[in-house]
């Protein structure tokens, strides 16, 4: 069994409701605020994922923390249907890479979760392929991301799609 350390970070409590009835990790409170520098241990982490309602916001914890995860490793998602190159994207080299592809913004990821959409993890063996899941799930889920043998994530990314082997475990969501 592969275990992969999360903590789910918000300024709201009631946000933190459903990681919390299920022992998730949870810090509430700003990340980018000096009690979360004091609280948040980021040791055991190699990744971060900006999903919040708020771009701008998005961008700034990326932004924050991409010095010390790497540019390569903190990720956002978008927070509503803009397109690339709209006049208020901010600079390229602010925020984190996108993770997910349009039109999977922060609004349709919501709306999915209120309509029942979960995560579900999948693990390709040679009996069950990268097709074979896709052919399972009938174009219902979105997958989010695959976590490598070696404990690697990859995001798909709209510029680099993945390419899942035997023995990758793919997160997916819907």
């Amino acid at each position: 069994e592969m275990h992969v350390p999360i903590v789910v970070a918000d300024v709201n409590w009631i946000n933190l409701r459903a990681a919390r009835a299920a022992s998730v990790p949870a810090y509430h409170g700003n990340m980018l605020s000096e009690a979360a520098e004091h609280s948040v241990d980021l040791n055991s982490f190699d990744y971060l994922l900006a999903a919040t309602d708020n771009e701008s916001y998005n961008t700034l914890v990326c932004s924050n923390f991409a010095y010390e995860f790497g540019r390569n490793r903190v990720f956002q998602i978008r927070a509503s249907g803009r397109m690339p190159g709209d006049s208020i994207d901010a600079v390229e080299t602010l925020g984190g890479r996108q993770a997910l592809d349009l039109p999977w913004t922060f609004e349709a990821l919501n709306e999915k979760a209120r309509a029942g959409a979960r995560f579900y993890a999948s693990k390709l063996t040679d009996k069950f392929n990268f097709d074979d899941l896709k052919a399972s799930q009938d174009g219902q889920r979105l997958l989010v991301l695959v976590i490598r043998p070696d404990g690697q994530l990859t995001f798909p990314t709209p510029n680099q799609p993945l390419a899942p082997a035997v023995g990758d475990v793919l997160i997916s969501f819907g």
